[in-house]
């Protein structure tokens, strides 16, 4: 969807197989199979590379998060904001789109799991995020699917110089 826009993308995965399928879609829209790459959340080494990658980039970036953080414990979303954290200085938005509250399981079920809006908002806030917008709707869920409670975040972070200072 952003390719197809024209807006320069990375996308992450630890799965090997939606790594070949995001490699090959990618390709079928015109980009750069090696823009798809690898990151484990439950690593802190990986999100610490990814995250200084993505603090590098002279232009601001944008992290897209959907329908992951239901997948992961309390200490990998941590280390999701944590390269949130990082990668968001210079500018951009976090946007995360997650199924909320109540609700019926979502599917999968043995993969996904519902969280709390107001958990979620004080992790972000806790890693330095500043929430700018929370919606909770009905939309579609993992497997586009309809669901009656999907929450949408969007936050960002604090800018600091070039110099890193604030």
């Amino acid at each position: 969807m952003f390719l197809r826009r024209g807006h320069q993308t990375l996308s992450f995965d630890y799965s090997g197989k939606a790594l070949q399928s995001t490699r090959r879609r990618v390709t079928r829209g015109g980009g750069d199979p090696d823009s798809v790459r690898t990151l484990s959340l439950n690593d802190r080494r990986s999100v610490l590379i990814t995250g200084a990658e993505l603090a590098r980039n002279p232009d601001p970036v944008n992290l897209y998060v959907r329908h992951v953080i239901g997948c992961l414990n309390a200490e990998a979303r941590d280390l999701l904001w944590l390269m949130a954290s990082m990668s968001l200085r210079r500018g951009g938005k976090l946007l995360v789109e997650f199924s909320a509250d109540s609700g019926p399981k979502p599917e999968p079920s043995e993969l996904i799991s519902r969280l709390p809006t107001d958990l979620v908002v004080a992790e972000i806030e806790s890693r330095g995020g500043i929430i700018d917008e929370l919606v909770v709707e009905a939309g579609t869920g993992y497997l586009d699917e309809p669901d009656p409670r999907i929450a949408r975040i969007v936050a960002h972070w604090n800018h600091t110089s070039q110099k890193g200072t604030s």
